[in-house]
């Protein structure tokens, strides 16, 4: 049993991550790369605030290091992805 939930989630780890390497492997980045990055994020289940703490993040390092490349985001999302402070829990 276990074993089929975590095939399962594996599966559509990689449906989400193939997804956005898609939106993020080619091109220039523009508002409709953000809109799609943050439905896949939202879809896996990133939750709307992290979500939104991420893609403000990404906006802010696009801007200070001059990216223009989708795939630069991809790199720089990664990059995110392990440099990501806790934020402080809401009371």
């Amino acid at each position: 049993m276990f074993r089929n939930i975590r095939e399962s989630l594996r599966k559509t780890r990689q449906t989400v991550f193939g997804q956005i390497v898609n939106v993020l492997g080619v091109g220039e980045i523009d508002e409709e790369t953000w809109d799609d990055l943050e439905a896949l994020l939202i879809q896996a289940d990133m939750g709307v605030e992290t979500t939104h703490y991420l893609l403000d993040q990404l906006r802010e390092q696009v801007r200070r290091d001059g990216l223009t490349r989708a795939n630069q985001l991809f790199e720089a999302m990664k990059g995110a992805n392990a440099g990501l402070a806790p934020r402080p829990a809401r009371v």
